[in-house]
């Protein structure tokens, strides 16, 4: 894990999804899921076939996704199904290949997905740096990462662009959620000192499109509250949340930000194998490293700008 100390310039033409990266991950899923079967002739029906596959859906619309990515519906004795939900299951039935159908007579479920849970790398305290920056008044504390890549840029959303110092960046790889479909992301602690009032600090741009108010709200995390700015998006296979943190602290105006990726679960062959995280396991990164930040008053006159000589260099190595 690194601990990047630098002053960045924005690029507003940066794509959401950070450029592709991982694009290839699951495509060889993306052609196969609810395939409908090739050439069907009239009936092709098998009595007393074993089907398994992710079961999904609600009542009167269940389905099941089997190993090879075709979708049936389930029909017959399908009472208790919704039990099922999100496991993987064994179906006993008659399939009927040319209309896609799996009429149940029994059915076990054989394995369920553990929920997501954070690596011991980021839930144990003693495994993070501590660093004070006295310039600006902010201390902070990451954790250090054996496999950290800088596969994911941050940008910042400050109404003002010029004048922003980025303090730290920290990549986040995917082994903090192991065995899911987490991809990785980023975080990062800026400051301008060139928004000098609280309503500008709370304020965001316009970078990535207008600003719209149901994207807007507050949090408060270790006693400290933040204008909250989110934004989400999916595509090729992935999907993607935008986290933009704005405090006025002493005069000055900070941000922290985060951005997070994972794979569509709908995307992936028998997803019900593969722990999926959500937007609460989101939150669980978010908080766990906004409440190790703390501000104070800085001890020299800030000047906006720092300069290249007296920006520290500080590597961390796990």
């Amino acid at each position: 894990m690194a601990i990047r100390f630098a002053r960045r310039n924005s690029n507003p033409e940066r794509a959401f999804l950070w450029g592709g990266a991982c694009l290839l991950v699951y495509a060889s899923a993306l052609g196969q899921v609810g395939r409908p079967r090739q050439d069907p002739s009239a009936s092709q029906k098998s009595q007393g076939s074993a089907v398994v596959g992710c079961f999904s859906g609600t009542p009167g619309a269940f389905q099941l996704s089997d190993s090879e990515g075709y979708l049936y519906r389930l029909t017959g004795r399908t009472s208790g199904l919704e039990k099922c939900a999100g496991a993987e299951i064994s179906i006993q039935g008659t399939k009927d290949e040319s209309a896609q159908t799996l009429e149940v007579s029994s059915f076990k479920e054989i394995f369920r997905a553990p929920g997501p849970k954070l690596s011991s790398s980021f839930n144990n305290r003693s495994n993070w740096s501590t660093q004070t920056n006295r310039k600006f008044g902010v201390k902070f504390a990451l954790p250090r990462f054996a496999n950290s890549t800088a596969a994911f840029e941050s940008d910042t959303n400050f109404a003002i662009e010029q004048g922003m110092v980025t303090l730290a960046e920290l990549d986040i790889p995917s082994e903090i959620y192991p065995h899911t479909n987490f991809i990785g992301g980023s975080f990062a602690i800026s400051v301008n000192p060139q928004i000098t009032n609280r309503q500008s600090c709370e304020q965001f741009g316009e970078q990535f499109g207008a600003v719209d108010k149901g994207s807007l709200s507050s949090r408060t995390i270790s006693g400290i509250r933040y204008a909250e700015r989110t934004s989400s998006d999916s595509g090729m296979g992935k999907l993607g949340s935008v986290y933009y943190f704005h405090s006025f602290q002493n005069t000055l105006c900070y941000e922290l930000s985060f951005r997070l990726l994972s794979s569509n679960p709908e995307f992936l062959n028998l997803s019900c194998a593969v722990s999926v995280v959500g937007e609460k396991d989101y939150l669980n990164v978010v908080e766990g490293l906004a409440g190790r930040v703390s501000f104070f008053r800085p001890t020299t006159e800030n000047t906006g700008v720092l300069k290249p000589d007296s920006v520290p260099n500080v590597a961390v190595k796990p």
